[in-house]
């Protein structure tokens, strides 16, 4: 009887870890992840590059609420759904740990460097700003630059986007 008490309290507190682990990682929209209020300013850079050349061509792109193709685009956005890391807690008290597990994906084909940038109102800030690269995806809120990881919550939506906003940056 002992002995089941001993082992009760450890496991106890490892199903607790792995429930909250589990809460923490599920699927999120933009709005899950950060972003507060539905945003009035969309910025974006995108970097298209041809897999292993040094050739890329980059556009940029801003709309405000109210301007053509603003609906759409922040549609498209809120159709995104991420995981956030089960460390993230961890990483956003000591941030430099993320790189430490990077590693440099090789790139074939078209590759997209992705910067998307909300802001609501007029502070005159981002307010929320989703990054991809070959490396991964990463956010940031309000004050905090976009280094924490986002793994896709269904199949990676990096290829898609790139091109809508590719075609969209060159209207």
């Amino acid at each position: 009887m002992a002995k089941w008490r001993r082992l009760l309290l450890p496991a106890a507190l490892l199903a607790v870890v792995i429930a909250l682990g589990l809460w923490y990682t599920r699927p999120l929209d933009l709005y899950g992840l950060g972003l507060e209020q539905t945003p009035d300013d969309i910025s974006v850079t995108i970097r298209r590059s041809e897999g292993g050349t040094a050739d890329s061509a980059q556009r940029s792109l801003r709309l405000v609420r109210r301007e053509a193709g603003f609906d759409s685009l922040l549609q498209q956005l809120e159709g995104l759904s991420f995981r956030r890391s089960p460390l993230e807690p961890l990483l956003r008290v000591v941030p430099g740990l993320a790189e430490l597990g990077s590693q440099s994906a090789a790139v074939e084909g078209q590759a997209y460097q992705i910067i998307v940038s909300l802001a609501a109102g007029e502070s005159g800030s981002w307010d929320f700003t989703l990054q991809y690269s070959p490396h991964g995806w990463r956010y940031g809120t309000q004050g905090r630059p976009a280094e924490l990881p986002l793994y896709p919550a269904g199949p990676d939506p990096a290829l898609a986007l790139g091109d809508a906003l590719w075609a969209l940056a060159a209207e």
